[in-house]
C-alpha cells in the first residue's frame, strides 16, 4: 500500500507506482513471507496440511478452527504459533482421524495441558460441545480415586454430597 499524505492507504495501481511486493497466488499488496507468497497465503497452505481439505474439516468438526485462525490479525503471529505450540500436534491428530474429536478422547490423553488447550479451541469452534473444565476435572478424579475402592457408599456420596455441592 501507498499513501497520498494523507489519512487514506492506496494500492500501487491509484498511486501510479509500480507494485514492489505483490503476492504471487492472491495478488495483493503484501510483503513475500515464503516463496513468494504472502503471509495470509502461506497460512491457508499450512492450515491446510494441517487440517486437511474442506471435506475432512467438515467431517470432523474442525472447519470453525479453520475460519478462526484464518481470521486472525496478523498471518504471521499464526504461522509462528503453528510452528511452535504443543497443541499443533494434538490438533493434526485430531483432524487425520488417529484421535476422535471428543471430550472423552481429550481426557484420555496422557499430556493434560495440552488437551485442555485443544479443548479451549475445539468448544470456541463448535467442534466440541461446551461443558465446565473444572466439573469434568473433578469427575475424573473421582473415579481415580475411587476405582480400587470397594467401598459402597463412597461413589453414591460423592456423586450426591460432593458434585452437588460444585454445581448447586
Amino acid at each position: 500500500m501507498r499513501y497520498d499524505g494523507g489519512e487514506t492507504a492506496m494500492c500501487h495501481e491509484c498511486a501510479g507506482a509500480a507494485a514492489h511486493y505483490v503476492c504471487g497466488r492472491c495478488g495483493q499488496e503484501a510483503a513475500p513471507y515464503a516463496r513468494g507468497l504472502c503471509a495470509r497465503c502461506v497460512l491457508h497452505d499450512r492450515l491446510s496440511e494441517l487440517l486437511g481439505d474442506r471435506a475432512a474439516l467438515w467431517e470432523r468438526g474442525l472447519d470453525g478452527l479453520f475460519e478462526l485462525l484464518m481470521a486472525s490479525r496478523s498471518a504471521k503471529d499464526q504461522i509462528r504459533w503453528l510452528a511452535r505450540s504443543p497443541t499443533v500436534p494434538l490438533l493434526g491428530r485430531i483432524a487425520r482421524g488417529e484421535i476422535p474429536c471428543t471430550h472423552e478422547a481429550l481426557d484420555a490423553y496422557p499430556a493434560r495441558r495440552v488437551a485442555w488447550r485443544a479443548e479451549h479451541l475445539l468448544v470456541l469452534v463448535g467442534g466440541l460441545p461446551a461443558r465446565d473444565p473444572a466439573l469434568a476435572r473433578l469427575e475424573q478424579r473421582i473415579d481415580r480415586l475411587l476405582a480400587d475402592s470397594d467401598h459402597e457408599l463412597l461413589r453414591p456420596f460423592a456423586s450426591w454430597v460432593v458434585l452437588r455441592r460444585w454445581t448447586g
